[in-house]
């Protein structure tokens, strides 16, 4: 290490002697660079000194999110949350058609409260002028029965299983019980999700709404004709119907230990 400094030396004066300049360049280089380094570290340290300081910002920010998402929940996720396990969204292969293409969907992107066709229905069924919120749901499903005669999908959409929007199934007034449901969560997504479960022993997707804190079973589907098949009943108090999922518009959630399917299911 000696004979190295005393190499290094030899070159620096011979440096100077030979191109003071550039000897006098290297020097204002080397005073930069340890200038430099003495700031980063310095830097270093202050950084170090907030590193506590940050963690706890980003705790806190955490915990306004979490909060934040409580604020915003709905009734009907804020049930769903409490009561069952929430899943990752996934969709049904092959459920849409346009133009001859098939296209996959999540359920929950069926429910669709911004439509102009909904926002019309939805304040011509005047929600402030009800006391009663099992009145108001049944207003609101006995709208969707006397809007859809159900229809199999086989006469509709010449298809085993088919989805159709909100408006399109409202401009046809033909769909099956998917359609019924869809419509119906549109109308009031922040009570009413939709269920795929089973009635009976046949698969069957229908409304769910919280009222009191309680879920309903929500049945639109008048297989006969309109308005004649309307139901709206505890799910705790029968034994008819089971769920599987609940399908609301921003989440999805796993209710029984039971799976029905819809279809091919896609993550």
């Amino acid at each position: 290490m000696v004979i190295l400094r005393i190499v290094r030396g030899v070159k620096l004066y011979f440096a100077k002697l030979l191109a003071p300049y550039f000897f006098s360049k290297y020097e204002e280089y080397q005073q930069e660079l340890t200038h430099t380094k003495r700031k980063y570290l310095s830097l270093n340290e202050e950084f170090e000194e907030l590193k506590p300081l940050l963690e706890s910002y980003k705790t806190r920010i955490t915990e306004l999110r979490e909060e934040l998402s409580s604020i915003n929940t709905t009734p009907i996720d804020s049930y769903c949350e409490s009561h069952y396990s929430k899943v990752g969204k996934f969709a049904y292969k092959d459920k849409l058609e346009y133009k001859g293409k098939l296209i996959s969907a999540y359920p929950n992107e069926m429910i669709t409260p911004q439509s102009y066709v909904i926002c019309k229905a939805r304040l011509s069924l005047q929600k402030e002028k009800y006391v009663d919120m099992k009145q108001y749901i049944t207003t609101l499903a006995q709208f969707v029965d006397n809007s859809l005669l159900w229809t199999d999908d086989k006469y509709t959409h010449k298809a085993v299983d088919r989805y159709s929007y909100p408006i399109q199934a409202l401009a046809t007034g033909k769909e099956d019980c998917e359609a019924h449901a869809h419509i119906l969560a549109s109308l009031d997504p922040n009570y009413i999700g939709v269920a795929f479960g089973y009635a009976g022993k046949t698969g069957h997707a229908f409304g769910v709404a919280v009222i009191d804190d309680m879920l309903y079973i929500v049945e639109t589907n008048s297989l006969r004709d309109k308005n004649k098949n309307v139901q709206v009943i505890p799910y705790d108090t029968q034994s008819y119907y089971t769920i599987n999922y609940i399908f609301t518009q921003n989440h999805t959630y796993k209710v029984g230990v039971h799976n029905v399917h819809f279809g091919v299911k896609l993550t």
